[in-house]
């Protein structure tokens, strides 16, 4: 909705159903991500909840956003965006007012605002009436967004005059569906209206609609809209894109004469699925109709992959293909198709166009870091040289050229490709910023990253040891059972046999026999399993040191050695002075002489305190002396160029993983095609019938044998 309404700096921006004040955020991030100061807006919010107003206030001062007004009240009854007796009008106003309300005109203030009509007063129809107040809000130049449910397209009597007259006066811009369950606390699906009280003469005369109610990513219990979704719906309404099913440019005269005023989505974009189609020829003889492989989709999925129908189909005649005989089970299809070159032929060749464009992406992430030079940006040569202060125009053209690389290949359409950029773009953001910020920072890169460039060797020897632990695991299970055969040890029902249980037992069958025959077999069991935990035990120490050591070279590879010296150190001194205050080391203990007087309480204390300070000492020590020998080994803190390289290496691993799962999913429809074709003709009525009359023959055969028949 922010992107929809677009707020410049120096705009005034009214929330009128505010709750925690989350829009009027998110249109001061939108403003800063464009390359404006966020904070360089005026935000004004109303709402009838106090707890609400609070949250609110609070967040917008942790967002730094001092000077934001929000007021207490119900903005039907009582609104408060007034001054000096008029109504305060705003550049941008945006909303999500709660749905089936009631209201009474009797108590609102300022009745002028509703001068399109009165919505019922019962049946919880106050919806047209937020929309009121925030038309009356809007400046002459002002643009809106509110979210509505369904209902205000279509129904009738008193809101159908609203809607007529709203549309006459030609300030609804565009109406937005968006998918259901969205939104908290209701399931039903909701549409966006765009409010514009200056829409272009060439538009004033129609009204864009958009129904994007079937691109969304289902959840258990919300639905959500994925980058590639809200860039889709913002790149059709900013462009007027019209799109077979999903957006279409429609005049008032179509409404009026053809809808009487109502506005329906789907009266003027259809996009209801086509059904299923079934062949019944098929379904009786067997086959899979030749319309259904060559049918426009089915083509189009082919045609993203180079791939040809015979890589499971053969040709039965000239209305029918038949699966290969080889192919038995859905998963045996799909296995087919998959191992089919033309399949890792198209992800080498979109995997070399990323490839390619991360060379130009690449050289513009080099110049991220704050330069001592003036902040410019350089267009040429197929790339933006990228400073400090133009993320937002080098956002649009790294797009732009990954959309160019991508979208010819023809796997991903043209929103596809825009949403692998949106994805990535929108999980590195916050490393962008602290780059344009304070540079390479090492707190950037995932330690496994530096694991694997400076410590391969340490991760290879934990490897290892891990390796030995599982072999010494299965050396105390093997003997584990070893002692439980020798024991003829059979467990009650709920008991568990384990090492503990078999070492006790074994204990208790030796008994005081420790070195005669017949207890031998009870020993060496005994010796085995402790041998075993033993060996496991070791290696588990191993472990340990290893890892703490590995944890310690990747820390202070980062981060350095400064911090933890000086903390150590400190600790050293502090414990080295209180030694000598409580008079040094303690003497040895030596056998005192006969009538020599017992120490009392307090200096056993002491004494005690004393041991415990050495032992402190001698571990500081320690301590102190590893971090000298881990800093040697490492070979230093991280350096800046290092650094760059990583955070590079990790930014392209993600936008190649975001584009490998774009890719996957195109590969799953294709899949899902010839699976589906396979679910429905793979097996006729005629060879379940022959299948069934064989199966009776057979009965028959056994039934004479036996005599019944």
């Amino acid at each position: 909705m922010v992107r929809l309404i677009d707020p410049k700096p120096k705009m005034s921006i009214y929330d009128p159903t505010v709750g925690s004040g989350g829009m009027l955020i998110q249109c001061s991030q939108y403003v800063s991500e464009q390359g404006g100061d966020g904070t360089d807006l005026a935000f004004h919010g109303q709402d009838s909840d106090g707890g609400a107003v609070s949250i609110a206030k609070m967040n917008l001062i942790l967002h730094n956003l001092q000077s934001a007004h929000i007021e207490f009240g119900d903005v039907l009854e009582d609104p408060h965006n007034e001054k000096d007796g008029d109504l305060l009008q705003f550049d941008r106003v945006i909303a999500n007012p709660p749905f089936a309300q009631n209201w009474t005109l009797a108590r609102c203030g300022r009745p002028e605002r509703f001068q399109w009509g009165h919505a019922p007063q019962t049946g919880k129809k106050a919806d047209l009436m937020f929309l009121q107040h925030m038309l009356a809000s809007l400046k002459g130049t002002g643009r809106g967004a509110v979210v509505m449910p369904h209902g205000v397209l279509f129904r009738g009597r008193k809101e159908r005059e609203i809607r007529m007259k709203l549309l006459g006066a030609r300030v609804i811009e565009a109406i937005i569906g968006l998918p259901p369950k969205l939104f908290y606390g209701t399931g039903i699906p909701a549409v966006i209206i765009i409010l514009n009280k200056s829409i272009p003469d060439a538009e004033r005369d129609h009204v864009f609609i958009i129904n994007a109610d079937r691109e969304f990513a289902e959840g258990k219990k919300q639905n959500s809209l994925r980058p590639e979704d809200i860039e889709k719906i913002v790149h059709v309404f900013q462009h007027r894109v019209e799109e077979d099913k999903y957006s279409r440019r429609v005049p008032l005269k179509v409404i009026e004469q053809e809808h009487d005023w109502n506005l329906n989505l789907r009266r003027y974009v259809d996009n209801t699925p086509p059904p299923e189609p079934e062949d019944v020829a098929c379904h009786l003889h067997g086959g899979v109709p030749r319309a259904e492989v060559e049918a426009t989709q089915a083509r189009a999925r082919l045609k993203k992959f180079s791939l040809s129908p015979a890589c499971v189909l053969s040709e039965l005649d000239q209305t029918r293909h038949a699966f290969l005989p080889a192919l038995k089970s859905t998963a045996e299809v799909r296995a087919s198709v998959e191992s089919q070159p033309e399949i890792a032929a198209t992800r080498t060749r979109m995997s070399e166009a990323l490839a390619q464009w991360w060379e130009t992406a690449q050289h513009d992430f080099s110049e991220l870091a704050p330069q001592p030079r003036p902040s410019t940006v350089q267009e040429g040569g197929g790339f933006v040289t990228l400073t400090d202060n133009r993320l937002p125009k080098v956002r649009h053209a790294l797009m732009t050229q990954l959309v160019e690389s991508l979208e010819p290949l023809g796997v991903l359409d043209h929103y596809q490709a825009r949403g692998v950029f949106v994805n990535w773009w929108d999980s590195i953001r916050y490393d962008l910023k602290t780059i344009t910020s304070i540079g390479w920072s090492s707190t950037l890169i995932p330690p496994p990253m530096i694991v694997d460039r400076f410590f391969a060797k340490e991760r290879d020897a934990i490897a290892t040891t891990e390796q030995a632990i599982a072999e010494a695991e299965s050396a105390v299970a093997e003997a584990v059972e070893a002692a439980q055969a020798v024991l003829e040890y059979e467990p009650d029902e709920d008991e568990t046999v384990n090492a503990a249980l078999m070492r006790s037992e074994l204990a208790a069958e030796i008994g005081d026999d420790e070195s005669g025959p017949a207890s031998k077999p009870f020993r060496d069991a005994l010796a085995a399993l402790k041998t075993a935990e033993a060996t496991l035990k070791a290696h588990k120490d191993e472990l340990r040191d290893q890892e703490e050591d590995l944890e310690l070279k990747v820390e202070f590879k980062l981060f350095g050695t400064e911090d933890k010296l000086e903390e150590k150190t400190k600790l050293l001194t502090d414990a080295e002075t209180d030694l000598a205050t409580l008079g040094g080391p303690p003497p040895e203990t030596a056998r005192k002489a006969k009538g020599e007087p017992k120490p009392g309480k307090a200096e056993k204390e002491a004494l005690g305190r004393r041991k415990a300070l050495v032992k402190d000492i001698a571990t500081l020590k320690a301590t102190l002396a590893r971090y000298h020998n881990l800093v040697h080994e490492i070979g230093g803190i991280i350096t800046e160029e290092q650094a760059r390289e990583l955070i590079l290496e990790k930014h392209h691993s993600e936008i190649s993983k975001c584009l490998t799962r774009y890719v996957q999913a195109e590969e799953r429809g294709l899949f899902a095609l010839f699976e589906n074709l396979f679910t429905k003709y793979a097996i006729s009525a005629d060879a379940l019938e022959s299948a069934r009359q064989q199966t009776l023959a057979e009965l028959q055969g056994f039934l004479s044998t036996l005599g019944y028949a």
